[in-house]
């Protein structure tokens, strides 16, 4: 199948990213795969992890899926039924279900061989065609050009004769199509798109004004990552368990969320009777049951006591049969009917001690757990170790940005620049999602130096200032630096997000890596080099220090969703009620500043309306540590947005990590279907 325009663009400015993805892909499967390798690091698979987890919704685009899958979506395409296809199609999503059905109704079936006209001027000109595997291309006379129709597709054979009376269709190979009538549709032209029905995805336009603002987004965002599949689908790989873990995971520091997210993963992906996940107290004396899903909740042992004492003893992890307990001292009424048990410690990376322990539990005519889960198990245990910074850990070694006052200044030290400029200046800006937060900060005019017959160094001396201090950072700011030449005319940029995947502030050199553009902030994550790089473009730029790690709350720092209370409600006059219904019309409205003050002041109002939540959300200071605690609060208390809506909150423009958590939260509960 030759990929269509759009993927081929898209794909050309990834490609750095998917290969990247793709050689930790293949370091987990070995690392997994080593029956000699008694545990992963802590600390690997940052990335991976953290690009999943914002972007995992956008895969559902048919040629990333063809091409990840394999056979294995072939199959799956040739068992769907006609009715999951006129379902899916966009189309037709104006329809209601008993409109789809009785579609369904005229709705046949048919094979055509490769080099076979399906339809033309005399054949089968009054039908409309769904592909369901293989492609029909289409040709005409007057062009060399053929245009292709993969899986999901529809084409209109009337609606294209009339635009080019000699066109003819072919199966490009073997091809399965369902059609039906074209005068079956008739009734239904009200609801039809604007567009023409031989259209694909990337071209499909809506009446429905949240739908085709919908549609506008997601086609920028989509096929932003690849999978790949596993070779056995009896074992399951890791790419593809992790995935299944990060699907609902929230990338805030929310514990008791991020240990029952995982905790289904596990009950769904291991067959699991029982899972208990073990918080180790404060004083490391005492295991307390943070979750579990039988009557042992909240109990209290030693940290020498039973299979989780096992795992904190030897700090590795364990994994054993019911013939094998009889060596260990454990309470036997919490192993009853117990087949196979394996457990795996989440290390801390403050102070690499165990801040907890999952614990796996088979029923008896389950098939015991081998290697190959218990690696699995603590490839995703490691997931858990930043959400344990609230639990009241003790460390010295600890802080957070809160207590940090200071101005926010970086120093671009050393600029190293494939270029024939002699003088540039460096240009910093820190931003929320696509927002500047303060005004930008330019150094002097920097002379270059030639070191190579194509690499010019350029040594800054100065400090580059930003208009805030530490403490008022949010979660989700980054920094783009970009080099300017003659006129600010751009050379080369770098961004980087002001905090780890991990929640860490970063803190002192930092190599990177300089690219002619970046757009998507997945891509920000491979400006960052190691000391050791061999990159021959770059930024070194120097971070505030610090003695203590400093993350962006605090390790005493508890959230509980707020309760919901009596609200005045004054009344809205007309002016306020339009802006309103502006947004409800087009949820993408660009917003004022007028816009910005009505949905921050008036946000009270507002609770029952999940269209105004996108513009409340944007109408946040980011940068008010207390207007942002206030925006955390109505979101709880704001009525759930709709399918679209929540996925909207995953672009770019919403950059704070517990916004996308809600995001994420939202479309979890949703049903599959």
């Amino acid at each position: 199948m030759e990929p269509t325009p759009s993927m081929t663009t898209l794909v050309q400015a990834d490609k750095q990213m998917v290969e990247a993805i793709k050689d930790e892909l293949r370091l987990i499967e070995e690392i997994v795969t080593k029956p000699s390798k008694p545990q992963l690091s802590p600390s690997s698979k940052q990335r991976w992890r953290a690009t999943v987890r914002q972007i995992i919704f956008m895969e559902k685009a048919k040629e990333k899926v063809l091409q990840s899958h394999g056979a294995e979506s072939i199959e799956r395409l040739k068992n769907t039924t006609s009715l999951s296809l006129l379902c899916s199609l966009p189309q037709l999503n104006q329809l209601e279900p008993f409109e789809l059905m009785a579609l369904n109704q005229q709705v046949e079936y048919k094979e055509y061989r490769s080099n076979t006209i399906v339809c033309s001027g005399t054949i089968a000109s009054d039908r409309v065609f769904i592909v369901r595997t293989g492609v029909l291309s289409v040709r005409t006379s007057n062009s060399a050009e053929r245009l292709q129709y993969v899986s999901g597709d529809m084409l209109d054979a009337n609606e294209m004769l009339t635009k080019e009376p000699t066109m003819t269709v072919l199966a490009h190979c073997t091809t399965e199509c369902y059609h039906f009538p074209r005068s079956a549709l008739n009734e239904y032209e009200h609801k039809l798109p604007t567009t023409p029905l031989s259209t694909n995805l990337y071209s499909v336009r809506y009446n429905d004004p949240e739908s085709e603002s919908f549609r506008k987004w997601a086609k920028e965002t989509v096929n932003c990552l690849q999978y790949e599949a596993t070779e056995n689908i009896n074992r399951m790989s890791p790419q593809a368990f992790l995935r299944e873990i990060l699907l609902t995971v929230s990338p805030e520091l929310d514990l008791d969320h991020c240990i029952h997210c995982m905790a289904q993963s596990f009950i769904r992906l291991f067959q699991a009777k029982t899972v208990r996940f073990y918080l180790v107290n404060t004083s490391s004396t005492q295991f307390h049951t943070k979750f579990s899903n039988d009557e042992f909740q909240d109990l209290h042992t030693p940290t020498n006591f039973g299979i989780p004492g096992v795992v904190y003893t030897t700090n590795i992890s364990f994994i054993a049969t019911n013939a094998q307990f009889d060596t260990l001292t454990i309470d036997p009424l919490m192993y009853i009917n117990c087949g196979s048990v394996m457990a795996s410690p989440v290390v801390l990376a403050s102070s690499q001690q165990i801040g907890g322990v999952w614990e796996i539990i088979n029923s008896t005519d389950k098939v015991p757990y081998t290697r190959h889960e218990i690696q699995l198990l603590e490839l995703a245990a490691q997931f858990t170790q930043p959400y344990l910074l609230q639990c009241g850990t003790v460390t010295r070694h600890l802080g957070s940005v809160s207590e940090v006052s200071n101005d926010l200044i970086i120093k671009p030290r050393i600029v190293r620049l494939c270029t024939k400029v002699i003088k540039i200046t460096i240009c910093a800006g820190l931003y929320h999602g696509d927002t500047l937060l303060v005004p930008l900060v330019t150094s002097p005019v920097i002379h270059g130096t030639l070191i190579s017959s194509t690499i010019r160094e350029f040594e800054c001396l100065e400090s580059l200032v930003f208009s805030c201090n530490v403490q008022s950072l949010p979660r989700g700011a980054h920094i783009c630096i970009s080099i300017c030449g003659k006129n600010n005319q751009c050379l080369a940029q770098s961004k980087y997000f002001v905090f780890s995947f991990d929640h860490y502030f970063r803190l002192g050199t930092l190599y990177l890596a300089l690219y002619p553009s970046l757009s998507l902030p997945v891509e920000y994550h491979e400006c960052l080099l190691g000391e050791g790089h061999t990159h021959e473009e770059y930024v070194m730029v120097e971070m505030p220090t610090s003695s203590i790690l400093l993350t962006y709350r605090s390790s005493n720092m508890t959230w509980v969703a707020p309760q919901s209370a009596y609200i005045p409600q004054p009344v809205l006059d007309a002016k306020q009620l339009g802006i309103i219904a502006a947004f409800k019309r087009n949820p993408l409205k660009t917003l004022t500043s007028e816009d910005r003050v009505f949905f921050w002041s008036y946000r009270a109002n507002l609770l029952t309306t999940s269209a105004a939540l996108m513009p409340f959300l944007l109408s946040v200071n980011w940068a008010n540590r207390s207007d942002v605690t206030e925006a955390y609060k109505y979101l709880y208390l704001w009525s759930p947005p709709t399918a679209l809506q929540a996925l909207q909150l995953l672009s770019p423009k919403f950059a704070d990590p517990f916004v996308r958590a809600y995001a994420v939260r939202c479309l979890d509960s949703l049903p599959d279907y």
